[in-house]
């Protein structure tokens, strides 16, 4: 015996009222009800807007600033030294800082604004500016004892 529940109802994609995937209403289509092209004009207009945005994507998805020994200047020379710690990097590139965290910061770090991974940054090397004179003001106090 077949189960007894109700057959989904045909619905037409331009009625107006019914719910859309953001769950906010749908408009009603200009050109009728019962119109078809309404539905595909949202459609061509929704994967234009996707493949726009894979295209910005994409431009920007690697890197070829790459400059080999023997055609680096001086200067690149000089920053690519001064970069040993890979500090400058990562407070340049938000790419580099995130594939230094691991993997449970990694995931966190999508709710962090760029202001606060740039304080995090700062507030680390300030730390370990202030260390050795928290410590030298410590063992000050501790031969006073």
């Amino acid at each position: 015996k077949q189960p007894s529940w109700p057959k989904p109802k045909k619905a037409t994609p331009c009625q107006g009222r019914e719910l859309g995937p953001s769950l906010v209403p749908l408009q009603a289509c200009p050109l009728g009800p019962s119109s078809g092209r309404c539905a595909m004009t949202l459609l061509r207009r929704a994967t234009q807007q996707a493949f726009a945005m894979r295209r910005a994507v994409g431009a920007r998805a690697a890197s070829t600033a790459v400059v080999s020994a023997s055609s680096e200047t001086m200067s690149q020379k000089a920053w690519r030294w001064l970069d040993i710690t890979g500090f400058l990097t990562k407070w340049h590139s938000r790419r580099a800082w995130i594939l230094d965290l691991d993997p449970p910061s990694r995931a966190a770090s999508v709710m962090m604004t760029e202001y606060e991974r740039k304080l995090l940054l700062w507030l680390t090397w300030m730390n370990f500016f202030f260390m050795p004179i928290s410590l030298w003001y410590w063992y000050g106090q501790f031969t006073h004892l």
